[in-house]
């Protein structure tokens, strides 16, 4: 219980941990959905691994926005990194395929990145949802 305490009393330990956990523990489950899907395309090791880094800063961030509550950002990230990934399918033997692995490998990557962000907040003590102040302000 003390170290739950701690982490309530330093809540930038916390969050910092929830974003790395994003990033990093996060591949797991993109990585699971998209060899479940049959999507999953496997980089030969004598290649860089850009798309496993992208996607763990990608994550990073995303999860970073959401526990600042600015899903605007995040969504942002969302669409910069689709339209970055892009210039991927005209290189590719397979235009469709990479298309599709792109798009899906990054919405799981975002829908795990704003779960952890939302259970960092919901950790944390923030709300999870606010509406707006014309509905009465309330916060889930």
């Amino acid at each position: 219980m003390a170290s739950y305490e701690f982490i309530r009393g330093h809540p930038a330990v916390l969050g910092i941990a929830i974003v790395l956990l994003s990033g990093l523990a996060g591949h797991f489950p993109v990585v699971w959905f998209l060899g479940a899907t049959k999507f999953l395309r496997r980089t030969p090791k004598s290649k860089p691994q850009f798309a496993r880094w992208i996607g763990i800063f990608e994550r990073f961030a995303i999860t970073l926005f959401v526990l600042l509550d600015s899903l605007t950002a995040a969504a942002f990230i969302f669409g910069l990194k689709t339209a970055v990934m892009s210039w991927r399918v005209d290189k590719d033997d397979a235009p469709r395929e990479i298309a599709e692995y792109i798009l899906i490998g990054t919405f799981v990557s975002f829908v795990v990145a704003v779960a952890f962000g939302l259970a960092g907040r919901a950790l944390l003590g923030l709300p999870i949802i606010k509406l707006p102040e014309s509905a009465g302000g309330i916060a889930l």
